[in-house]
């Protein structure tokens, strides 16, 4: 008996070796202004804050939104957004979408959490080939649309400062 529990222990610490954590889905770097001092002995909990945000932000879970490295200059946090982030079906390409449109908009979701407040951009770092389709050009179709929202969001941001400074010279 005691032999036969040996092998099935060195078998379940094999399988579990075997297995391998999933890859996220999208990878995206989250730029805030910020520096990395104002976070120094509290970067456990500011990862759990960001996260937080993030998910909240876009209703995503959870669960499937991962910090997975911080880097200074001002601080840039490196996330992962894992397969099946959205309940209601949303890609991990679209939340990421998303969250740079939110980025840019100051009045957004993300833009209120206790850190994602001083967002500047969400840059998508790499779009792993689990979730790109058959074709080659998709992964290129959504940085080009990603590049398209952020440019839409300073342009509706440039009209906004334009129609004040025309209220202000027409007073």
């Amino acid at each position: 008996a005691n032999e036969s529990s040996i092998e099935d222990m060195e078998k379940h610490m094999k399988d579990r070796h075997l297995e391998k954590p999933s890859a996220p889905a999208v990878q995206i770097a989250l730029s805030l202004d910020l520096d990395m001092a104002s976070i120094h002995g509290q970067e456990e909990a500011f990862k759990l804050s960001v996260t937080n945000d993030v998910a909240d932000a876009v209703g995503a879970r959870r669960d499937k939104v991962l910090v997975v490295s911080l880097e200074a200059g001002s601080i840039i946090v490196h996330m992962g957004l894992e397969q099946g982030i959205c309940d209601d079906g949303r890609s991990g390409e679209d939340v990421a979408l998303q969250l740079a449109t939110q980025a840019a908009d100051d009045s957004s979701a993300l833009r209120q959490g206790k850190y994602t407040r001083m967002a500047r951009t969400v840059t998508v770092e790499q779009i792993s080939k689990l979730t790109t389709a058959a074709h080659p050009q998709d992964l290129e179709v959504t940085r080009l649309k990603i590049r398209a929202e952020k440019q839409e969001a300073r342009v509706k941001e440039a009209h906004a400062e334009a129609d004040v400074l025309r209220q202000e010279r027409d007073a």
